[in-house]
């Protein structure tokens, strides 16, 4: 990712405004940075600021939820960094979030240098996500994917929604670039179709110490340690089809 030259926080609180500002004006101090500290305000600054590059988004809001803005923003400029920072860590918050378009979820809680460093990661790729919200998505995922009503009510985090028999494919697309790299799906799907360590290599054009390590990323942030269940983890996340799963028909 190319360092993000024109900044957005939409906050409404001083002390979060501060360490948000302080942070991003450390990490890239070129940048131009924009404050908007309600809905109505962001959706003005999305519309009159064209080409931001990383937006930092609270969800409660003054006048409404910043999922608003989210997909706002994912509509109008769509290559703007979504990041969610907020205290919600509630299963509602954080997909709805994901499906308006959020490209990486930050709590409140977590200690600053955490968030720091996470906003940091975002030059190598790497998604910024909570620890707590990581799991999460994990924990969740694993847990719907049985298609039992009681259990999809609890996936969809939906505020009003009926339960539905699984997650669609963008739910699925969601979690996945939320929890992994593109370098790190491409190097999952490969392998989830049956490539090994030398042929992995060859074809993401990399040293074999540099593609086991890609694998090691991804067995630790799946929780899994074997190829089987990695690639049991893959068909679940929609990026590979296994024989006998008609899911995503």
């Amino acid at each position: 990712m190319t360092p993000p030259s024109r900044l957005l926080i939409v906050e409404d609180a001083p002390e979060s405004i501060a360490f948000i500002a302080r942070v991003l004006q450390e990490l890239y101090p070129q940048a131009r940075l924009w404050l908007a500290g309600s809905v109505s305000e962001a959706l003005g600054m999305v519309r009159q600021q064209p080409g931001l590059d990383l937006a930092v988004v609270d969800l409660g809001l003054p006048d409404g939820l910043g999922d608003t803005v989210i997909a706002a923003l994912h509509a109008l400029q769509p290559d703007c960094m979504t990041v969610v920072y907020t205290l919600f860590d509630d299963d509602g918050s954080l997909f709805d979030a994901l499906r308006a378009g959020a490209q990486g979820y930050l709590l409140k809680s977590d200690p600053p240098a955490r968030i720091q460093a996470a906003l940091a990661a975002m030059l190598a790729g790497e998604p910024p996500l909570s620890p707590k919200i990581a799991q999460r998505l994990l924990r969740e995922f694993r847990a719907r994917s049985g298609n039992t009503a009681d259990g999809m009510a609890g996936f969809t985090g939906a505020r009003d929604r009926q339960p539905r028999d699984g997650p669609s494919r963008s739910e699925a697309s969601a979690i996945a670039n939320s929890l992994l790299t593109p370098r790190e799906i491409e190097t999952l799907t490969l392998a989830a179709k049956g490539l090994r360590l030398p042929e992995l290599a060859v074809h993401l054009n990399v040293t074999r110490a540099t593609a086991a390590t890609y694998l090691k990323r991804i067995y630790h942030k799946l929780s899994v340690n074997t190829r089987a269940e990695a690639t049991l983890e893959a068909a679940r996340l929609g990026l590979v089809r296994v024989p006998g799963n008609d899911a995503w028909e």
